[in-house]
């Protein structure tokens, strides 16, 4: 009896990290996107602005536009990702 709930409690460790590995491979990925990295810049202050007008798809949304806009943490979700957080992945210095 000892050794089967052993074995349960292990298994169900097992996939308890098993899921949490896929969704972090899934946190890795960036969504499908045609954000042009050459339109922002970082700032001093750690935000990303972009002069523009620059237009751009991520993920389903499509024909985004932004311009003369500073982006912060927080500023706007676009494709189920955060935009500063796709920014820094994707634009950013530090991979």
């Amino acid at each position: 009896m000892f050794v089967k709930r052993l074995f349960a409690i292990t298994g169900l460790m097992a996939s308890v990290s098993l899921g949490s590995t896929t969704q972090s491979a899934q946190q890795g990925q960036l969504p499908p996107n045609t954000l042009p990295c050459g339109a922002f810049t970082k700032r001093a202050d750690g935000t990303w602005y972009v002069r523009g007008p620059v237009t751009f798809d991520i993920g389903t949304t499509k024909g985004m536009t932004l311009e003369n806009q500073a982006i912060s943490p927080g500023f706007m979700r676009i494709g189920g990702i955060d935009l500063y957080v796709l920014l820094g992945r994707k634009c950013g210095v530090v991979r």
